[in-house]
């Protein structure tokens, strides 16, 4: 027997899938011969899914808590789903599971309009953010504390003093890798973390997940650009998330890092691939990767690609002596931490994910755009300069409780641009082609021969990338 025959035998064994109707009124899709069954409700913005087996007297009992997505296309893919999708594969197998539920996106996809349900919007009006779990309601309390933290004025210094339980220090490049994951709702930032071996590049991204959510952050540490395309057909939703490369080497040939280059410039990125049509046969289809979106990697190296620097911040973690005995005594102290200490610095990062989770997208405006005088200098600043723009818009959504909206549309005060230059000047002069503090001292030491003997490795190592260099500029930059 034939591969394609086999698997033409097992789908017949698989259970029927179909749009079903319960006594009470309740819409659903029956699984099986009414076996299992999930009750579906939607409205404008989202879907809503439980999953109920009706051979159990205790019926009315759900199998898993309200699952709240915003296309039924997540069910194969998002992890607030993962707990359905084990419920099928202990009920039908492994290999069985995306078949069935396949079958289950196709009735709801035809049936759409069937579960209108207007109480969903009734409900939104009081629909508490999801936990740090992803799936259950959570403490009215908590969300109303989310919502005074965003009225608060000192909202980014509550949200800098939280991230002390995650790091020390690097005040400016934790805000701005903050305030680039919350732009991911409204527009494609790419972040290129270098720095030394032992510079502490991973402490500026890995308590993402704890602030946006497991669901809203994707950590790769190596990764084809098979693995995309396959991810993105999969059903993956990339609008609004936070993508981090561990290692830029882990893009083995460049092309996960091309791909969203490319969706900082377009917005999206459009596959062409074969695949396998119901009949076996080869046909070409397209996919595409849609913005907006974050995208952050790490590195050791220089940045050689003129295509790639043009399109991304450099942040350097601070490399100084000081910090490293700063991050020695902060490691020893958290060690020492009492339960209830710890307990309270959760409390705060979870205040901060619901606050983060109840913050919409909008159409942000800068009214004194005219007064914002960027140095032009380069032809690339045509770029960074929109990049600077971006970084105050991405302060004011931030901030969205406390700004003017106007026919729909958010508006920047000055204090949002303040704030971006405070956190994105020293950024900025790295980014436009300026030495890092590091390479500065260098640079002098190496003018005036005076190199100290522990730094003869990293002078040599400077020797070895002269013509990355030169590229590189030892003056400051200043922004009017």
């Amino acid at each position: 027997m034939s591969r394609r025959e086999e698997g033409r035998n097992s789908d017949l064994n698989l259970p029927a899938v179909k749009f079903s109707c319960l006594k009470d009124g309740s819409k659903g899709v029956a699984i099986g011969e009414e076996d299992w069954w999930i009750y579906v409700e939607r409205n404008q913005s989202h879907w809503r899914f439980r999953l109920y087996d009706l051979n159990d007297p205790e019926y009315m009992d759900p199998l898993t808590p309200w699952l709240r997505l915003k296309d039924p296309q997540e069910l194969l893919v998002k992890r607030e789903a993962k707990i359905l999708r084990k419920y099928f594969e202990e009920r039908w197998g492994k290999e069985n599971v995306l078949k069935i539920l396949g079958k289950v996106v196709s009735v709801l996809q035809d049936s759409g309009e069937e579960f209108s349900s207007p109480e969903m919007d009734k409900e939104d009006s009081e629909f508490v953010s999801e936990n740090l779990d992803g799936n259950v309601r959570d403490d009215p309390e908590i969300q109303q504390r989310a919502l005074e933290l965003l009225k608060d004025p000192t909202l980014l210094w509550r949200i800098n003093k939280a991230l002390d339980s995650q790091l020390y220090r690097e005040f400016e490049n934790r805000l701005f890798v903050f305030l680039a994951a919350v732009g991911a709702k409204i527009k494609t930032t790419m972040v290129r973390i270098r720095g030394e071996n032992a510079a502490g590049k991973k402490m500026l991204y890995y308590w993402l997940p704890k602030l946006f959510g497991d669901e809203n952050v994707y950590v790769i540490s190596s990764a084809s650009i098979s693995w995309l395309k396959r991810k993105i057909l999969g059903g993956m939703e990339t609008r609004g998330k936070i993508f981090v490369l561990v290692e830029e080497r882990g893009d083995f040939v460049g092309q996960i890092k091309y791909t969203f280059e490319q969706v900082k410039s377009e917005e999206k990125f459009v596959f062409g691939m074969s695949i396998r049509n119901e009949r076996g046969e080869w046909e070409p289809v397209d996919i595409e990767l849609q913005g907006p979106l974050c995208f952050i990697t790490t590195t050791t190296e220089i940045e050689t690609s003129l295509h790639s620097a043009t399109r991304e911040w450099e942040i350097n973690p601070d490399e100084s002596l000081e910090q490293t005995k700063g991050v020695d005594e902060w490691w020893r102290k958290r060690e020492l931490l009492s339960d209830s200490e710890k307990k309270t610095e959760e409390g705060e990062l979870r205040i901060i994910r619901v606050a983060i989770s109840l913050l919409k997208p909008y159409d942000v405006r800068i009214p004194f755009i005219e007064n914002i005088k960027f140095p032009l200098e380069q032809l690339a600043d045509r770029r960074r300069a929109r990049d600077f723009d971006d970084l105050i818009r991405f302060i004011t959504l931030l901030y969205q409780y406390q700004r003017p909206i106007i026919d729909g549309k958010l508006y920047a005060l000055p204090y949002d641009f303040e704030m971006a230059k405070l956190v994105a000047s020293k950024i900025l002069e790295v980014t436009r082609g300026n030495l890092t503090e590091r390479e500065r001292e260098l640079y002098e030491a190496i003018k005036n021969d005076e190199i100290p003997y522990n730094w003869t490795l990293i002078g040599l190592w400077m020797e070895e990338n002269l013509e990355a260099m030169r590229l590189r500029k030892p003056s400051r930059f200043k922004m009017l």
